[in-house]
């Protein structure tokens, strides 16, 4: 898992991250505070790691708030889903 709120280059460098990771499955949390246009950020790291992952093995999770508004709830429920999507029991979270 990796959770970003840097400009759209450092974002793609843990991408890569990701990619080269053991792990088969993959989680990416980006916070859209340093992005200039975050829905087209989280498009390209979907594209990214389509190209190299199955489609049932990553996630890109776009939150709502960040340090400046806090949309924790909604923001929780993004994430927990992502996790089920990925084959984890959110039931104790």
């Amino acid at each position: 898992m990796e959770v970003e709120s840097r400009v759209q280059k450092q974002i793609r460098g843990a991408v890569l991250d990701l990619i080269c990771h053991r792990y088969p499955k993959k989680l990416l949390v980006l916070v859209p505070v340093h992005m200039s246009n975050p829905a087209l950020c989280s498009d390209q790291c979907r594209h990214i790691l389509g190209r190299f992952l199955k489609p049932e093995d990553y996630r890109v999770v776009l939150l709502s708030g960040s340090g400046f508004g806090h949309k924790l709830e909604h923001d929780a429920d993004l994430v927990r889903a992502a996790l089920r999507e990925l084959g984890f029991d959110c039931t104790a979270v």
